[in-house]
C-alpha cells in the first residue's frame, strides 16, 4: 500500500497492516512504527515526540483477524484552534463528529456499531478522518466497547 497504491504514509517493514484491538497506536514515541496512517492528511510524526500533524482529510488503514462487536475508538491529541471539528467515517456505514470547544490537549472517544469493519488479513479497513483545523495526534486505540 506504500509503494504501489501510495495510500500509506510510512513504509511498513513487516508488510502487514494487522491491528490487534486494544493496542495503542503511538504517534509520539513510536514514530517509525505507525504504518496505519494514510498518505493523505498526515505529516510524518515529529521527532520531538509531540505527535503527528493531521489536516484536512485522511485516515487509518488496518486489517483485523476477527470480527468484533461494537467498538470504541479513542485517542489523545492537541488542537491548535478552538471550535475544531473532527469527523470520523467508515464508508457509508457509520459516521460521527466530535467538536473541541477549546484549543489545547484533548481526548476523544466515539462508539462504532458492530459490523462496520471486516475481518480479512488481506483486505484493509479504512477509518476516514476529516477536520476543519490542524490537529496534532498523539495516540489512537480501537477496542471492544463495554
Amino acid at each position: 500500500m506504500y509503494y504501489l497504491e501510495k495510500k500509506t504514509r510510512v513504509w511498513n517493514r513487516n508488510q502487514s497492516l494487522a491491528y490487534i484491538p486494544g493496542t495503542v497506536m503511538d504517534l509520539a514515541n513510536e514514530r517509525e512504527r505507525c504504518a496505519y496512517l494514510s498518505r493523505e492528511g498526515w505529516d510524518i510524526p515529529a521527532k520531538d515526540g509531540s505527535g503527528s500533524l493531521f489536516s484536512g482529510k485522511g485516515g487509518l488503514y488496518f486489517t483485523l483477524h476477527q470480527v468484533l462487536g461494537s467498538l470504541k475508538f479513542e485517542g489523545t491529541l492537541t488542537t491548535k484552534t478552538a471550535n475544531t471539528e473532527l469527523s470520523f467515517a467508515v464508508g457509508d456505514k457509520w459516521s460521527e463528529t466530535v467538536k473541541f470547544e477549546k484549543a489545547g490537549s484533548q481526548t476523544f472517544e466515539v462508539s462504532l456499531p458492530a459490523g462496520v469493519f471486516i475481518a480479512d488479513p488481506m483486505e484493509p479497513n479504512y477509518l476516514s478522518l476529516q477536520s476543519n483545523n490542524s490537529i496534532m495526534f498523539k495516540t489512537f486505540k480501537l477496542s471492544r466497547a463495554g
